[in-house]
């Protein structure tokens, strides 16, 4: 992937997926789904790290 974008002269910023959201919803509104919707993010934050998309900024307002 990382060879593709760098192909095209593109970067990765964000990446986050749910597979299989109809056997496995994932929502960070709905409790009872907020352990699928966490674990999907972390997930994504390790691919992230694998294509080294840059970490988000935080805002310190």
């Amino acid at each position: 992937m990382k060879k593709l974008l760098v192909s095209y002269r593109l970067g990765m910023d964000v990446l986050i997926a749910t597979p299989n959201w109809p056997s496995r919803p994932a929502s960070m509104v709905d409790p009872a789904q907020r352990d699928n919707f966490l674990a999907d993010v972390r997930n994504a934050n390790n691919y992230a790290h694998k294509l080294e998309v840059p970490p988000c900024p935080v805002d310190e307002r």
